[in-house]
């Protein structure tokens, strides 16, 4: 009989591309979903996986669910830097991850694998980079606060009674889409201005992800991992290397020259602009982890190099019809010329719907 497997935030974009690599391994997928009748939940029914009704901040609905799963993934979370929205993403990510994991021994799971971030840690000094799972913790926003927050509750009260593994997932390649879309959006394009284009990330492909949430299931005690590429590079470096290879390295070039000015920086600041990338200090050198310990639990082995990464998912998204060569609007002319590849859908909001109109894969 097929192991059945539990995912929270399934029709996310991990939650999907993890629910079918399960699928294609023979397990029987079921997806946490508020509206099992909505769009999403087709798309995942056609596709083989099961929708089952149930909320992560209602326990009562999630032990209304009879079926005992082998393995639950936690991925749902409210992804929300803001500090007026405090309160609203610690209900989500604290209570609802206590809730998901009392749901899980009232299923007679055995496993449980936490989507953490490694916002829970925040950013090193580059002198600490590589660091271990035993770093200390300096989260910048509420979301790390809340993931933090959780990671401990999980290991007072569950470590001992569920294997729960604690993943501290470095940006995923969702990065792409979006600094895609920065590089044709002023205002967003602001945010990761010369304030920010020094610090360095340290992505990991969803491919390699998968791979790793499901390959430290199999691994026999609890423990906390960080899962990341091998390796990294500069905000900068990004921006240089997306807009070579889709030849918008001039508007690259003249919005680098045009946000360096002492009025430009000025006025992010007045508008409100700066986001969790500008709270680091000069001493922050960004977000880089060993992935050391998991490649020793259970084998964890990134494939993708960014170059690499960046490629597949430049492809991935002109065949999914998100990108395509237009001609520039008129007003913004005035930062380049001629036929450029613009993105015809605001990816920041939007990837969900993009990733449930591609094929199941």
């Amino acid at each position: 009989m097929p192991q059945k497997i539990l995912i929270t935030g399934g029709t996310g974009y991990v939650g999907h591309a993890l629910a079918n690599t399960l699928l294609r391994n023979g397990k029987d997928v079921y997806v946490l979903t508020r509206d099992a009748h909505s769009r999403a939940s087709r798309e995942l029914s056609h596709c083989g996986i099961k929708p089952l009704k149930g909320s992560i901040s209602d326990l009562s609905s999630l032990k209304s669910i009879t079926i005992s799963f082998d393995t639950v993934y936690h991925l749902a979370a409210a992804v929300d830097f803001r500090k007026e929205n405090r309160k609203a993403t610690f209900n989500v990510n604290v209570e609802g991850t206590d809730n998901v994991a009392r749901a899980s021994l009232w299923w007679n799971a055995k496993n449980f694998i936490f989507a953490s971030s490694v916002e829970a840690v925040g950013p090193l000094l580059e002198k600490h980079f590589f660091s271990s799972e035993e770093t200390d913790c300096h989260p910048l926003n509420p979301y790390g606060e809340s993931k933090l927050l959780a990671e401990n509750l999980l290991q007072k009260n569950y470590f001992h009674q569920l294997n729960v593994k604690i993943l501290r997932i470095a940006n995923v390649y969702v990065i792409v889409p979006q600094i895609l879309y920065a590089l044709l959006n002023r205002s967003l394009f602001l945010r990761y201005s010369d304030l920010s284009r020094d610090k360095y990330i340290q992505p990991v492909h969803l491919q390699d992800l998968t791979k790793a949430m499901i390959q430290c299931a199999e691994f026999p005690s609890s423990s906390i991992y960080f899962i990341a590429g091998d390796d990294y590079a500069a905000i900068g470096q990004w921006f240089n290397l997306i807009a070579n290879k889709t030849k918008l390295s001039d508007v690259w070039e003249k919005r680098k020259r045009v946000i360096s000015s002492a009025w430009e920086k000025k006025r992010i600041r007045t508008l409100g602009l700066l986001d969790y990338w500008t709270q680091l200090s000069p001493e922050h050198g960004g977000w880089v982890y060993s992935n050391q310990k998991a490649k020793n639990d259970f084998g964890f082995n990134p494939t993708i190099k960014i170059i690499n990464g960046i490629d597949y998912e430049i492809s991935r998204l002109s065949d999914m019809g998100a990108i395509t060569p237009v001609s520039f609007p008129e007003n913004l002319m005035s930062y380049c010329n001629g036929p450029m590849l613009l993105l015809l859908y605001p990816f920041i909001k939007n990837i969900k719907r993009l990733i449930n109109k591609a094929k199941c894969f």
